[in-house]
């Protein structure tokens, strides 16, 4: 059985039924199961090993195991399922809310856990067509560039851990050229998000911050209603605040909307903290919701953690770490991005944002995010590495970390870390397994309704082909 991991949290929960013929198990499962009916992991957490402590701080292990059991309920049923290729036990787990998983336990020769994966049951899947798998890359690539409206451009990049392979395409008419634009200035709309969680990881460890801290201690009045606000639900957009600030709350009106929100302060974000802060506490079942002002927040508030400004700490903390010589968060006179092309057709150019650039408005080329990614390859990084590490379960097969989304995350075969970002006349999309050290990066110029939907097609089939196909 190859689907695979994710080392660490996850839970057991009420009822358990038929167990295996090894008590070291036994025990084990049964410990999990009365932690998790009490919600009391204590005693359950000391039969962890030191290395597994390190890595999962009791705080971290409850607070996901009640994120999990909030995701699927309690068990309704617990059955020994058999034995892993290295002979750990597999038991198949079903809970309250119609979710069906294995959970696999990994003892070391002191009885000690030293590992936890959620998988999925294997079912017989219709079959897929997958045709494309003999299809080029550069064929792939050239079909898809036709849906691009005229001078569209697809800047793309196949990685296998240090070889990268370089794309770009055109479209001039009802044709398609090949260009070299691997150093094109794209706008990145909000992948920006991922280069805020990096200073957050890096704040972290750097002790600034802790993971679960509130930012409120960091601004001098009360937020609205006493609510109070992590670093990490702020990252992993599970705080539920607006998508964005409500321009009629700041007494503007339509005509301004464009340039409230291209020009939004800190004294508009004390503002809204003060007066206007509300969580949408009727959608919390999904768990999860993209938020620009959640991300402004957090960008905010780390300028305060460092006492230095948001673009400056970027810089320092970020961009020249990782040797990303033409990514910055405004346009450079010299190194202006190239034209974007709206979901009408029309050509726009990129703009600056103020305090929202935390989230949205980068600007960097196809060199600078291969990079990026190749860095996240490298396990001695702490920051990437706590930058992957999940800490929100969405749903079974979609989980997220402090800048990631997680497709697939308990199957090492189908594993992608990925982000997908918008903005007025551009998208992109960054998807790789770290396991496996390859990945994707496509950027284009184009936000209409048929790229963004051929990127879609183009994006799951690279990142399929690539992560399947015999070397």
């Amino acid at each position: 059985m190859k689907q695979n991991i994710f080392v660490v949290f996850l839970l057991l929960s009420n009822i358990c039924t038929t167990y295996s013929q090894d008590t070291h198990y036994d025990q084990v499962v049964t410990n999990f199961v009365k932690a998790y009916k009490s919600n009391s992991y204590e005693g359950f957490y000391n039969t962890f090993s030191p290395k597994l402590k390190k890595e999962l701080p009791l705080e971290q292990t409850t607070a996901f195991y009640g994120d999990m059991k909030t995701k699927f309920g309690e068990i309704t049923s617990i059955n020994y399922y058999g034995k892993e290729e290295d002979n750990s036990e597999l038991y198949k787990v079903n809970f309250s809310k119609g979710v069906e998983v294995l959970f696999n336990f990994t003892l070391n020769s002191n009885k000690q856990l030293v590992g936890f994966r959620v998988m999925d049951v294997p079912h017989a899947e219709n079959p897929v067509d997958e045709s494309f798998m003999n299809v080029s890359y550069a064929d792939l690539v050239y079909s898809t560039a036709l849906e691009l409206p005229n001078k569209g451009e697809f800047a793309i990049a196949l990685i296998d851990e240090n070889t990268v392979d370089y794309i770009g395409l055109k479209k001039n008419g009802s044709a398609v050229q090949i260009i070299d634009n691997k150093q094109t200035i794209f706008s990145l709309g909000n992948f920006n998000t991922v280069f805020t969680a990096t200073l957050l990881a890096k704040a972290i460890n750097e002790k600034r911050v802790g993971m679960t801290d509130y930012v409120n201690p960091y601004y001098d009045f009360q937020f609205k209603d006493t609510i109070q606000l992590s670093f990490s639900a702020l990252a992993n957009h599970s705080t539920f605040l607006p998508v964005l600030p409500d321009y009629k709350q700041a007494g503007k009106e339509e005509s301004e909307v464009d340039e409230f929100y291209f020009k939004y302060s800190s004294e508009d974000l004390k503002e809204y903290l003060k007066n206007h802060l509300k969580i949408d506490s009727l959608n919390l079942d999904r768990r999860q919701r993209f938020s620009y002002v959640g991300y402004a927040l957090l960008g905010d508030a780390l300028s305060r953690v460092y006492a230095k400004d948001f673009t400056t700490l970027m810089m320092e903390k970020v961009f020249v770490p990782y040797q990303l010589k033409n990514t910055s968060l405004v346009q450079i006179p010299k190194k202006k991005a190239i034209i974007g092309i709206d979901m009408y057709e029309g050509e726009i150019e990129a703009v600056d944002f103020n305090l929202l650039r935390s989230a949205t408005g980068g600007f960097s080329t196809l060199e600078d995010l291969v990079k990026f990614v190749q860095a996240h390859f490298n396990t001695k990084d702490k920051d990437l590495t706590l930058l992957l590490k999940p800490n929100l379960m969405v749903g079974p097969s979609f989980w997220a970390s402090l800048g990631w989304k997680i497709s697939e995350p308990t199957n090492d075969d189908k594993e992608i870390y990925f982000s997908k970002a918008i903005d007025v006349g551009y998208c992109n999309y960054v998807g790789f397994s770290p396991k496996r050290k390859k990945g994707i990066v496509v950027l284009t110029n184009s936000s209409t309704t048929a790229t963004m939907d051929a990127i879609d097609d183009l994006t799951y089939k690279l990142i399929h082909k690539l992560l399947n196909e015999e070397n």
